[in-house]
């Protein structure tokens, strides 16, 4: 004899890409394109105690190896964990904040942000400084 499903479908659930999912992507996706010069990383905030309420909150900075770890600060999202959906995501660089209702605002939000023309000078200014230390390890 087997047991019902009670359930109904959970086929697929698989697929559900997260909003942590998508900027750990998006981090790892900038040690890519900058040969490791260099990194995203993601931040999340330490859970004392998780309870019904809690959210997920994480942090995107671009980091510097070479700049003994020198770090920016990018955006915020904070979501909850039961839902996923709707996050705020806030540019820590204007301080603004946006709401995405679903994965696609989310990753259009990102996109406005990352490829910003003050990500892009963040992200020039950074490769060229860490090319410089790496020529002249004493500066």
């Amino acid at each position: 004899m087997s047991i019902e499903n009670l359930w109904g479908g959970l086929e697929g659930i698989d697929s559900v890409r997260t909003p942590s999912m998508i900027l750990q992507e998006q981090a790892g996706l900038l040690g890519k394109l900058t040969n490791e010069v260099l990194q995203g990383k993601v931040k999340r905030d330490p859970l004392s105690e998780l309870r019904e309420d809690s959210n997920v909150k994480m942090t995107l900075y671009i980091v510097a190896p070479a700049l003994q770890g020198y770090s920016v600060k990018i955006l915020d999202l904070d979501y909850s964990y039961t839902t996923a959906y709707p996050v705020k995501v806030t540019n820590s660089l204007e301080g603004s904040l946006w709401r995405a209702s679903s994965e696609s605002d989310l990753t259009g939000i990102l996109k406005d942000i990352l490829s910003s023309q003050r990500v892009t000078n963040i992200v020039a200014a950074l490769i060229a400084e860490s090319r410089m230390s790496i020529v002249d390890p004493s500066s």
